[in-house]
This record gives structure tokens, C-alpha cells and sequence, in this order.
């Protein structure tokens, strides 16, 4: 985006400052939350920012401290894209929470290169453009005229828990992906799905993506390397949404003899039998996308029609239908046989 657009689009910001929030996330202060505090955000590695040094020179802390939150040795090399806590100071400055970062500029830079590329979208082009010239940070800056090596304060998002969170000890910032789902990021944090979704007041996570988004925790995740998925699926760990009178205990019956079916019941194990004999029959339709069977579902009930039992989501998106089985098979085999 050419620098000389920007003074329209810092205009437009003013309408909203200073409570500069993300669309649906709160990072502005209140009477019951701390005046400053010790937080985090999330930073990946990529290159230039791609080891330990560089990524310490870039938020003016020790690579010690940022080894020490993500458990780190000297002997650890970052992968690409490796997801990493970085500690910060978080302040509330006009009403909104920060924590200010000193970048110098470098060739090719303007504001909305180092808010979206260097900082990875944990800041704002606009709010550094109408904010900073306000608190008098950057008094000799020139907006539309960045000076390559001039030093300029960046407030990077970020937020201090309420007195009354006592569970959740931090509220780590976080940019959301576009392939990111609420479960694979709860799990990734551990920490619940609906404590996210209410600390970001049930925003929209689809439209989200490239904006931060607060994560609260009560303590801090190690997170796994780039590229792994988890493949987790003890009791406890599916959200159903019961969309039948029983059809989450169905099919928790349903999954726990998936389970276990090698171990088929024989003469000699009554103990198996008497535990799987009132087991009922369902079938499992496997999907990635639920939503238009859902409407029909929802449209059309009759009594010939197999009934939806419930639905399940596991940690990689994929969806589960489980249906009543039709034990004569289905109305397309009787009326076309041969």
C-alpha cells in the first residue's frame, strides 16, 4: 500500500481512537484489570526473524528470556514457521492496552510492511500511524517520509487479565490463521474452546484471520513443531453437539467400541458380552463440511427418514454424522434392484 494513502486511512481511524481495538476482541482497559502487567504474545519464525538473536533485537528482550518461555536450549534450532511465546510488558496507555516496541527503519519499510510482515499483524499500521504522533513517542517522525535507520516506537496488542480472572493467569495475544479452527488452537494452548471464544466476546473466527486475538491460559502451552497434528481421541476429548435425545451417548458408545473392536466377544468373555450386547447400531458419515445436509435436516422430517443422532468434530476439521442404521438397506435398492 503507496504511503501516500495512508493519511486517508489514519483519518478514518480517528473516528475510533483511542479505544483502537481488533473488530470483536477487546484490548481496551478496564477499572477491574491490572495497570500494567507481564504477558506474552506469539511470534513465528521466519526469515530475517528466523533464530533466537534476531528475534530477541527485535523485541528488545534477551534471548534468555525468550528460551526460557518456550523451554528452549542453546542447542535448539528454530524451524520455519515455529510458533514461539515472546514475553512482553504490557501497559494501558489512552485506555487501550500495549506494549511499545522500538524498531529501526530499514530500506523498503513503511508502516504497513513492519505491521504486517515484521510484527506479523500484532499491531496495526493505522494505529501506529494516528496514535504515536499523538503521545509525542515519535516527535520527529514523518509519516509519509520514513528515514531508512530512524527509530520508531511500535505499540504491538496486548492485555492484562481482570482481578476477577483468578484461573486464567494470562491472556496471551495471538494472530489468528486462516486455516485455524477453535479446536486445533484450544488444544494448541490448552486451554477450553469457550474460554477463548468469550474473552473474544463470540466474534466470527472465520473472519479473523490475520488479526489478533486474545488466548487465555493458566499457564503457559508448550506448542508442538510446524506441521504437527494431533491425532488425540481418549474419552473427554470430543465436543458433540447432541442433536438427538441420546445421540451423544450413543455415539460415545458407538466410538468406544471402534475402539476396541479387535477384542470381539467370545463364549469365554461374558464380561465383554454383558458390557456390549445392548450396544446399538449406528452408521458414522464422515465430512468436511456439514452445513448444507444440516439445513436440509432441519427442513424436512418424516418417519421413514434415518434420524440424525448426533454430530461430532474431531481436532483436524473433519465432521462426523451419525445416523440410526437402516437395517433393510435404503430405498434406492428396493425401488432399482439389479
Amino acid at each position: 500500500m503507496a504511503l501516500s494513502m495512508l493519511p486517508l486511512l489514519a483519518l478514518s481511524a480517528l473516528f475510533v481512537y483511542p479505544n483502537i481495538v481488533s473488530a470483536n476482541t477487546n484490548f481496551t482497559c478496564s477499572a477491574d484489570s491490572t495497570r500494567s502487567c507481564q504477558t506474552y504474545l506469539t511470534y513465528r519464525a521466519r526469515p530475517p526473524y528466523a533464530n533466537l538473536g534476531n528475534i530477541s533485537d527485535l523485541f528488545g528482550i534477551s534471548r534468555l528470556s525468550i528460551a526460557q518461555a518456550n523451554k528452549l536450549t542453546s542447542e535448539n534450532k528454530l524451524l520455519y514457521d515455529q510458533l514461539l511465546l515472546i514475553p512482553v510488558k504490557c501497559s494501558c496507555i489512552e485506555n487501550s492496552y500495549f506494549a511499545n516496541v522500538t524498531y529501526s527503519i530499514k530500506k523498503g519499510d513503511s508502516f504497513y510492511v513492519v505491521a504486517t510482515s515484521v510484527f506479523q499483524n500484532v499491531t496495526n499500521y493505522l494505529i501506529t500511524y494516528v496514535w504515536q504522533p499523538k503521545d509525542d513517542m515519535n516527535p520527529s517522525l514523518n509519516p509519509t517520509n520514513l528515514t531508512v535507520g530512524e527509530p520508531v516506537v511500535f505499540p504491538l496488542l496486548c492485555k492484562c487479565p481482570a482481578l476477577f480472572q483468578n484461573q486464567d493467569k494470562y491472556l496471551i495475544t495471538y494472530v489468528w490463521q486462516p486455516k485455524d479452527e477453535i479446536l486445533q488452537v484450544s488444544s494448541m494452548f490448552n486451554t477450553s474452546s469457550y474460554n477463548i471464544v468469550n474473552e473474544n466476546s463470540f466474534r466470527n473466527f472465520t473472519a479473523a484471520a490475520c488479526l489478533p486475538v486474545l488466548i487465555p491460559v493458566s499457564k503457559l502451552p508448550i506448542f508442538p513443531p510446524p506441521g504437527f497434528k494431533s491425532k488425540r481421541s481418549k474419552k473427554g476429548e470430543i465436543t458433540f453437539i447432541v442433536l438427538g435425545n441420546f445421540g451423544s451417548f450413543f455415539f460415545y458408545l458407538f466410538c468406544h467400541a471402534l475402539k476396541h473392536e479387535a477384542n470381539v466377544p467370545t463364549k469365554n468373555s461374558q464380561d465383554k458380552m454383558l458390557a456390549t450386547e445392548e450396544l446399538k447400531i449406528l452408521v458414522v458419515k464422515t465430512t468436511r463440511d456439514a452445513t448444507e445436509e444440516l439445513k436440509i435436516l432441519q427442513r424436512v422430517n418424516h418417519t421413514n427418514l434415518v434420524k440424525l443422532m448426533g454430530m461430532s468434530l474431531d481436532f483436524d476439521g473433519s465432521c462426523f454424522l451419525v445416523y440410526e442404521y437402516a437395517e433393510n438397506g435404503s430405498l434406492d435398492k428396493w425401488l432399482f434392484k439389479g
